[in-house]
Parts: C-alpha cells; sequence; structure tokens
C-alpha cells in the first residue's frame, strides 16, 4: 500500500499534536504537584498540621493510604 504525501503530513501533524498535548498536560501536573509540595513545606515548618492535612487532601492521597501515613511521619520527623 502506498500512502500520498498529503495522507503522510496528516498523519505527522496529529502525532505532534498528540505528542504536545501530553506534554503541555504532564507540565501542568508538575507544576501543580511542586505547587503542593511548597506549600506543605511551608505547613511542615510552621508546624500547621491543619494547613498540611489540607495540602495532602488537596494533593487527592486518601486518608489512612500508605502514602498518607508516610506524609504525617515526615511531618513529625519518623523516618
Amino acid at each position: 500500500m502506498v500512502f500520498d504525501d498529503d495522507e503522510i503530513e496528516r498523519s505527522r501533524i496529529q502525532e505532534q499534536a498528540n505528542t504536545n498535548k501530553a506534554k503541555r498536560e504532564a507540565a501542568e501536573r508538575k507544576q501543580t504537584r511542586n505547587a503542593l509540595s511548597r506549600s506543605a513545606l511551608r505547613a511542615k515548618k510552621a508546624k500547621d498540621a491543619r494547613a498540611f492535612a489540607m495540602q495532602l487532601r488537596l494533593a487527592n492521597v486518601r486518608e489512612n493510604s500508605p502514602e498518607w501515613k508516610k506524609a504525617w511521619d515526615y511531618f513529625y520527623d519518623r523516618f
């Protein structure tokens, strides 16, 4: 089967568009995660457990999950 140049170009453009969208979404997730990390660190330094818990909830960390317990160990310096 032989593809014409227009079909090849459309395919290439479509692949590039999907790649750019995935990169953009990954960058947005990284920025969100970094902002939540900075907020959680500020709450830890201020020893504000309520603010720390709120940051965990915003980061979609479920209560009593292993991640939740690790985060609280970090908050109370129990590593």
